[in-house]
């Protein structure tokens, strides 16, 4: 696990069907999110995605989506959501907006990320999306935002691999 809090209390697993490749590392001020990704054109691996503080004498007990339930002195519970998961909602400044984008390729969130390059509506964003689906073995989503993007090209190559269905022989 890639840069590994010194101390590390425990870890907890998202709990959500479709994000169950992401985990947080928990000290007693800190939540770092991983992300463990199984296929890959790397080959497996373990990515860091950011770091959310904790309010003071919680413990992380459950995550869902991103959303971490904490439990409290006197079995009172908060909720927080971590900072790899923050939604774009209605946040206009542009730099916050590509910040949002980055963690939801890294969190291989890719439907989120599709509605957000849509708000900025800049090819850049569109292309990394893209190719992060690539080096994901997302192929039906790389396709999507290739052919949203007009690459025609690319949109070709990537239909060949479409229904290869043993994803170890694309990595």
């Amino acid at each position: 696990v890639p840069d590994c809090p010194d101390s590390m209390d425990g870890v907890v697993w998202d709990q959500n069907v479709f994000e169950r490749y992401i985990f947080g590392v928990y000290n007693k001020t800190t939540i770092t999110t991983y992300v463990y990704t199984k296929y890959h054109i790397d080959g497996t691996k373990v990515t860091k995605i950011s770091t959310t503080k904790l309010p003071a004498e919680t413990i992380p007990i459950l995550m869902y989506s991103g959303e971490v339930t904490l439990g409290m002195a006197g079995g009172k519970l908060l909720e927080i959501t971590l900072t790899s998961h923050e939604d774009v909602g209605n946040i206009v400044e542009n730099r916050k907006i590509i910040e949002i984008l980055e963690n939801q390729i890294k969190c291989r969130r890719f439907t989120q990320a599709w509605a957000t390059c849509e708000m900025l509506n800049d090819k850049d964003y569109w292309m990394k999306l893209g190719k992060s689906a690539l080096a994901n073995l997302d192929i039906e989503m790389a396709i999507r935002v290739y052919r949203h993007v007009e690459e025609v090209s690319m949109v070709w190559s990537l239909q060949k691999l479409e229904f290869v269905e043993e994803l170890a022989l694309l990595s």
